[in-house]
């Protein structure tokens, strides 16, 4: 009797599919219990065989089209879960991009559900032109908000994602190094190392924002930004 791990390694040329039927029929990926899995996929898996690669292709589009359903889901939860299979699995071209880019910068979604749209973001990779702008500029309209940090954080992670630009990597090493919460302070130490790393010329530019971190009333900060002013 073939066991699960066996059945979903079959199924991964039309992976998409099998995870829309999960999603459909259980709600989400999180709440499908090990036999829901192995029903879903042994159905599929018979289905499946004389189909053409232009329907597993479709997959992607038609799970992203569900997913998009779902980031309205009462559940956070849920919410959460949809924009980070958004991010795995969406299609740079498809229209959740232009959803998710709507609720990152709209105030009228929750910090968690604006922060998980932005990672998802940057894990698409698409419209980067108009995403990083976008990205700054919620970076700075929060910045003196203590409750997005969370934002903040993962608005930041997507931009390194998105662009290799030094100037915009600067700018957002800078707005971290002067947050008010640890997690972006140590984004902020990590991204200026590496743009040190990049372009040694700007090492003493980021000296007056590090050497306030080596004081921090948090160890990690605190080792952190002395290793850094170390190596400056």
């Amino acid at each position: 009797m073939r066991n699960l791990h066996d059945l979903e390694s079959q199924l991964f040329w039309c992976r998409e599919w099998y995870w829309l039927r999960l999603w459909q029929e259980c709600g989400s990926l999180e709440a499908a219990t090990s036999f829901d899995r192995f029903q879903i996929a042994q159905e599929l898996l018979a289905d499946s065989a004389d189909r053409t690669r232009e329907w597993a292709m479709a997959g992607r589009g038609k799970l992203a089209d569900h997913l998009v359903e779902m980031l309205n889901h009462a559940s956070p939860f849920v919410r959460q879960e949809a924009a980070i299979e958004l991010g795995s699995c969406c299609p740079k071209d498809h229209d959740s991009v232009n959803v998710l880019i709507e609720r990152t910068s709209s105030s009228e979604h929750s910090i968690h559900d604006r922060a998980c749209a932005a990672s998802a973001l940057g894990e698409i990779g698409a419209k980067a032109y108009e995403v990083v702008p976008m990205l700054l500029a919620v970076m700075e309209a929060t910045k003196d908000q203590a409750e997005a940090n969370e934002l903040r954080y993962y608005a930041a992670y997507a931009i390194e994602n998105l662009t290799g630009e030094i100037d915009v990597l600067v700018t957002v090493a800078r707005l971290c190094l002067a947050d008010c919460h640890w997690t972006c302070k140590m984004l902020g130490l990590a991204l200026a190392e590496r743009i040190i790393k990049r372009q040694p010329d700007l090492r003493s530019s980021f000296v007056p924002l590090i050497r306030p971190l080596s004081d921090d009333v948090i160890e990690e900060i605190r080792t952190a930004a002395r290793q850094l002013l170390d190596c400056s």
